[in-house]
């Protein structure tokens, strides 16, 4: 075990069972094995069809800003609050791509660089999950979804980390309602052990996206599906599933690379209205959502009750 204390919090790097953990103040932050936050940056990489430049809030073990350039992103802003987690991963992670010309590091509280700065991004990626850490609740609010849609470029997407373990349903249906409220084409995917909301910017949908300019057009592009069964996207789904793909249930032959991307999708617009009616928005002023995920135990199972809630708004 190695045991830095940083900036904000304690940071382990734990060793065990073939693989090594990153751990900030006890709570899992990734792994050096490949798993399922690779297809975190392949499914608004795919919506947007081809950004150029991007964003990631919140690094992890990096495996998230990894992939983005595999898949071929062209600038690559990082940035987390924590100073001593770079070093870290140099030293115990995969953190090669650090060096990569592409990537600018910023040490930095991601929604002070949201606010400040001049660039202009094709993907916005927020991964930060644990929600009664101070500020983080902050980037799920009204007015910081604002802040993002003008950063973002024309035809530009946002993917939004949803941490379903520190959600009751009412305060999930709340969460829901701010992400909408500033960007309507939104969609609800399931990646694994957690939800992913990606939201088009106000205006227009991903690059090349057909259908009238709508975001689940450009999802369901053939097209661009098929990008998906081969290189470094047929790369990213495999990783979430141990390595490979997983076989058809009574076959032996692989299962589609598109068809496992497609089962992600939970709901879109029509029923995120559904879901998320009548529910307030969170705002800058009111720390409602800290609030309620403050003295959660590590143990803590509130993804029940949300899956209970999702079966009634899932979509064909």
């Amino acid at each position: 075990m190695t045991r830095v204390e940083g900036l904000t919090g304690h940071l382990a790097v734990l060793r065990g069972r073939g693989k090594t953990s990153l751990e900030i103040d006890r709570w899992w932050q990734g792994e050096d094995r490949p798993n399922h936050q690779s297809v975190a940056a392949l499914l608004p990489w795919l919506l947007h069809g081809g950004p150029e430049r991007a964003l990631v809030v919140g690094v992890g073990t990096g495996q998230t800003p990894a992939r983005l350039l595999e898949l071929g992103v062209g600038q690559l802003d990082v940035v987390d609050i924590e100073p001593a987690l770079f070093d870290l991963l140099r030293e115990h992670f995969d953190g090669d791509w650090l060096d990569d010309p592409r990537v600018r590091v910023l040490t930095d509280d991601g929604r002070h660089h949201v606010l400040a700065t001049e660039q202009r991004y094709d993907l916005v990626s927020l991964e930060l999950g644990q929600l009664f850490v101070p500020a983080v609740a902050a980037c799920y609010t009204r007015e910081f979804y604002t802040r993002v849609a003008e950063v973002l470029a024309p035809g530009g997407v946002v993917c939004q980390f949803v941490p379903a373990a520190f959600l009751e349903p009412e305060m999930f249906r709340r969460v829901v309602a701010t992400f909408r409220a500033v960007f309507p084409d939104a969609l609800l995917l399931a990646n694994t052990s957690e939800l992913l909301l990606v939201g088009a910017a106000p205006g227009g949908a991903g690059r090349g996206a057909s259908g009238g300019g709508s975001a689940l057009a450009a999802w369901l592009d053939a097209e661009r599906l098929a990008r998906l069964e081969d290189g470094a996207p047929r790369a990213a789904l495999a990783d979430a599933h141990g390595g490979e793909l997983p076989r058809v249930p009574g076959s032996d032959a692989p299962a589609r690379a598109r068809e496992l991307v497609l089962a992600a999708w939970l709901a879109g617009p029509d029923e995120l209205d559904a879901l998320a009616a009548d529910a307030a928005p969170l705002r800058d002023d009111r720390p409602e959502l800290e609030v309620s995920a403050a003295g959660l135990p590590a143990d803590a199972t509130r993804e029940i009750p949300l899956v209970e809630l999702l079966v009634a708004y899932l979509a064909p």
